[in-house]
């Protein structure tokens, strides 16, 4: 089996590829207080204080995956799974906040921000759009609802896209509250607007957006 290693940025990593997650690994096990908030810190910390010419990326760390013939063109996660489905989270949360926002907006603004939208489903949320593939597969039937309820938010509070045990909504995991995955999303929706919000209180979501660029 050949190996080689290279940096490269998320956006060159999503590219066209899809991820699958194997049985032999752990369930997503970050915690919101811990991990996830320490991400988004110190990415928010890199976008707002660090010098980009002396350190022009941020460094997410090391990810290792596998491609085989028999997996098509997905990537299985061998190490690194916590930081994509975290990073799937985020940029769900990002684009939830900018969907809200393009309900405001009229004309050329609203077109620049349904753009955004468009960009940021094909580059890391989705492998296809008909039918809708997200472009995380975890192992487990709950975690892979929970993944396309995550992406699938159109501008919503995650809390009340994911309603667990709604009768109006039969196809969603039971018990998602509860989970590490959707606690990371909620951490990530509200916290990115709050940072945002102390940015600029008059316009929190062009920080946001400015934030995903």
């Amino acid at each position: 089996m050949d190996t080689t290693s290279d940096t490269q940025t998320m956006t060159e990593l999503f590219s066209g590829s899809t991820f699958t997650i194997p049985e032999i690994q752990r369930d997503y096990s970050w915690d919101a207080a811990d991990q996830v908030s320490k991400l988004l810190e110190d990415m928010w910390k890199y976008h707002t204080v660090t010098d980009k010419t002396t350190s022009p990326q941020y460094f997410v760390g090391t990810i290792i995956v596998y491609s085989g013939e028999e997996h098509g063109n997905a990537l299985q996660i061998m190490d690194g799974q916590q930081r994509i489905t975290s990073f799937t989270a985020l940029i769900a949360a990002i684009k939830s906040h900018i969907e809200e926002l393009s309900t405001t907006r009229s004309g050329t603004e609203k077109k620049i921000l349904e753009g955004k939208i468009d960009e940021m489903e094909d580059r890391f949320l989705f492998a296809s759009l008909r039918p809708p593939k997200p472009k995380l597969l975890p192992k487990t039937d709950d975690a892979r609802k929970m993944i396309r309820a995550m992406i699938q938010l159109d501008g919503s509070d995650p809390r009340d896209r994911v309603d667990p045990g709604s009768k109006d909504k039969p196809d969603e995991p039971s018990g998602v509250a509860g989970t590490k995955m959707f606690k990371a999303l909620v951490y990530f929706y509200d916290r990115i607007y709050q940072l945002a919000s102390e940015e600029d209180s008059e316009d929190p979501y062009a920080k946001i957006l400015e934030f995903y660029e």
